[in-house]
């Protein structure tokens, strides 16, 4: 008598047709966004694709999200970048690209600096530099907020991480992000990477730029041994910070997580201020209700870090904000061994993606996706754990997400505090979806001024 016949053996997810050599890398690339939306519409959660040679399941079912980034994450550590790629030049072996035992030592020696209390400190020095940038700004001119917010946003950081006054280095952090930037978008197109292995040109550029990036802090790392440092600053706190064994981090660890911190913290806080100002500008309404808020809690005088719990719609617009513009997008993981998410087979090296923008526009989850609607955060929806994740999320969520969520609100409110901002087009801005979600073309907005005597 025969036995019981085997279980079939599960299939892969359904998905779009492709080239037979490039597979679905032209599609992506010509609009990463438009086809990752267009992928889950005509396939579902579940979507099976290919880039070249590697093969990809894309997902956004939040309980398999959940598996792949929190209870089962071992099963899917990162892809570590190759030795000589544009990601492996920056990070080096950060927080943002180290696995395993390595990554695990590095976040709890970097944690205690990112504590609350540790952080609290630069409450104040957000709205005063907030207060100077808006120093020169005049009713009616049309600035790039997304280029006044990054030049904000480093400037705090920089005082944060070294505890210095702003460097000339500024100008450099600021460069190399706005052509690393760019540079990645040409990356998406496969000619475009294959003349970026051509010596000159960016390539040049990016490695001068990283190398005035790396002295200016190796010499940081050299004053601060030698006791030169600021003690409430983040580099003497890592400076401190010892393992199990009493060891602590080496030169070339402290340069790779504080690239890392700069690169990755940098772009959140900015982002999601300049994504928050662009719909602000956008729904005057919403703008109203914000500065009434504003004007009812703060009365005229600066905002500061025991305001923050009295601001909720303030922290609703940041919120709704990183939803349908979240800085991290997207977030790849690699199958360590044969998995079933969803009741579909995932093989052994196949790549996992999993998307922010996808996520957060789920009708299921956030009724009319699209609309901008900070009230929905008044409420506290109720959210499976990755519903929402613009930080990332599970043991890798992004460590400096609380220096964001303290700096994000301050600042906007010590700008909507004295200005209005209003659109100079009648198109909504872009989103172009590089290492992270920028804004296509910068974010020119016209300032009106309130409250001027003030």
């Amino acid at each position: 008598m025969a036995g019981p016949s085997p279980s079939p053996r599960p299939a892969p997810p359904p998905g779009p047709r492709g080239t037979w050599l490039g597979g679905n890398l032209a599609a992506f690339a010509a609009d990463p966004l438009a086809f990752l939306t267009a992928c889950t519409r005509d396939h579902g959660d579940f979507v099976a694709l290919r880039f070249l040679r590697t093969r990809t399941v894309l997902i956004n079912d939040h309980d398999a999200i959940e598996q792949v980034l929190f209870t089962q994450s071992r099963r899917f550590p990162k892809a570590a970048p190759g030795s000589r790629s544009f990601v492996q030049r920056v990070f080096g072996h950060g927080l943002l690209t180290s696995e395993g035992d390595f990554w695990v030592r590095q976040r709890r020696l970097m944690q205690p600096a990112f504590h609350r209390p540790r952080t609290a400190v630069y409450a104040p020095v957000i709205v005063d530099f907030a207060r100077e940038m808006m120093a020169s700004w005049q009713p009616g001119e049309v600035r790039d907020l997304h280029a006044d917010l990054t030049t904000l946003a480093a400037r705090v950081l920089l005082r944060a991480l070294f505890g210095t006054p702003v460097p000339p280095a500024i100008d450099t952090f600021q460069q190399l992000s706005r052509e690393s930037m760019e540079q990645m978008r040409r990356l998406q197109n496969p000619l475009a990477a294959l003349r970026a292995l051509l010596p000159g040109g960016f390539h040049a550029r990016f490695h001068a730029m990283m190398d005035a990036v790396d002295h200016f802090i190796a010499t940081q790392i050299a004053a601060h041994r030698a006791g030169h440092g600021d003690p409430a600053d983040i580099l003497t706190m890592m400076l401190a910070a010892r393992d199990d064994q009493g060891q602590g981090m080496s030169d070339v660890q402290l340069r790779d997580e504080l690239t890392t911190l700069i690169a990755a913290g940098l772009d959140t806080t900015v982002l999601a201020m300049s994504w928050s100002c662009e719909l602000l500008a956008r729904h005057p309404d919403a703008a109203g209700r914000l500065q009434a808020e504003l004007e009812s809690v703060l009365g005229g005088r600066p905002p500061g870090l025991a305001d923050l719990e009295r601001l909720p719609y303030t922290q609703a617009v940041l919120r709704e904000a990183m939803r349908l513009y979240p800085p991290a997008w997207m977030m790849t993981r690699t199958a360590a061994e044969d998995t079933v998410l969803g009741g579909f087979l995932v093989p052994r090296g196949t790549q996992v993606m999993i998307s922010q923008w996808l996520k957060h526009r789920d009708a299921r989850l956030f009724p009319e996706p699209e609309v901008f609607r900070p009230e929905r955060w008044l409420a506290a929806p109720s959210l499976p754990r990755f519903g929402y994740f613009p930080f990332g999320g599970g043991g890798r969520v992004c460590i400096g997400s609380g220096l964001a969520l303290m700096e994000a609100p301050l600042g906007l409110a010590a700008l909507w505090q004295h200005f209005s901002l209003e659109p100079v087009s009648a198109t909504p801005t872009r989103p172009w979806a590089s290492l992270t979600l920028q804004p296509e073309g910068g974010l020119p907005l016209r300032l009106r001024r309130r409250n001027p005597g003030r």
